[in-house]
């Protein structure tokens, strides 16, 4: 089996105030608001992509942009491959 990335399942923004970027993302852009995981953590919906705004506790994280997450069918076998492919893995729980 080789990996295929069937769509874009996610995308993570940091933010460093959420309740400020809830209120732009919902108020202003007018995404439909789906859930808050707690104080550092909101979920939009875009169009059937999911839209994470998180407020990084790591210092190292807090200026990076935007993660992007795949779906894929089989996460394990995916993993293998793009590490195969180079990738270096980082933090990883697989």
């Amino acid at each position: 089996m080789h990996m295929h990335i069937e769509r874009i399942g996610q995308i993570a923004i940091p933010v460093t105030d959420v309740d400020r970027a809830i209120a732009f993302y919902r108020d202003v852009l007018g995404l439909a608001f789906l859930f808050r995981g707690g104080p550092n953590l909101a979920f939009f919906d875009c169009g059937g992509v999911r839209i994470l705004l998180d407020k990084p506790e790591e210092a190292e994280f807090r200026n990076h942009s935007s993660v992007i997450y795949f779906t894929v069918s089989d996460i394990k076998t995916s993993f293998a491959e793009v590490v195969e492919r180079g990738a270096k893995p980082e933090g990883s729980r697989i």
